[in-house]
């Protein structure tokens, strides 16, 4: 057998462009020879899937849970018919990268709305607290696995649920994020977030119990 394929990132987006940590999850499939195809595993090797022909695979594959990233990959004809160089398949390399959210820290404004724009790729929006804040967060892209971090906000009560701290709405500009720091939100808002730029689907927010969607 040769040596396996090669596998890269598409972009490592972490703080140094070389240590695997990335918010763009897109790897590249290099070193391929003519006439061959890829298949790829990403659960140890117990299933395979087809590469594309793009010699991509894409981000959403590997779901947007942060940790550790592996896939497995193998090069091979194409029918099966023509012995690849040494063996009709190359050996398989394996490949572990690290998902993380890149952290976007958000503006937060009182009387009147401040901006914060995302980035490429999964961001973190990170909301400190301000009483009566107001901000706009510009670029929310669920399909990229980007999420509103409320945590270090507020802690629930006993008795309480997380409905009494924070409401998703759909509002004129996009999702609304109502949210009251003493879980009494039927009465008082604390912050009020409005999340994309005309973007009306489902968002993630980030509290100290868990995830809220809507």
């Amino acid at each position: 057998m040769t040596s396996g394929p090669s596998i890269t990132l598409k972009s490592d987006a972490g703080v140094s462009s070389t240590d695997g940590i990335t918010n763009i999850s897109t790897l590249t499939i290099g070193d391929l020879a003519a006439g061959t195809s890829w298949k790829y595993s990403l659960d140890g090797g117990a299933t395979w899937k087809a590469g594309s022909a793009t010699n991509e695979i894409a981000a959403s594959e590997f779901g947007f849970d942060e940790g550790v990233k592996s896939v497995k990959v193998q090069q091979f004809t194409t029918d099966g018919s023509e012995p690849f160089p040494n063996g009709s398949e190359s050996s398989i390399r394996t490949y572990e990268f690290t998902f993380q959210r890149q952290t976007v820290e958000a503006n937060i404004g009182e009387g009147y709305t401040f901006e914060t724009k995302g980035t490429a790729g999964a961001d973190r929006f990170v909301v400190s607290i301000a009483k009566n804040g107001f901000s706009s967060l510009r670029n929310y892209r669920a399909d990229q696995g980007d999420m509103v971090d409320l945590r270090g906000l507020f802690e629930i009560d006993a008795g309480k649920q997380i409905s009494d701290y924070i409401r998703i709405t759909t509002g004129v500009g996009g999702r609304d994020v109502s949210v009251s720091y003493d879980g009494q939100l039927a009465t008082n808002r604390d912050l009020h977030l409005v999340v994309g730029n005309s973007y009306f689907g489902e968002i993630s927010v980030m509290y100290s119990g868990g995830v809220l969607v809507g």
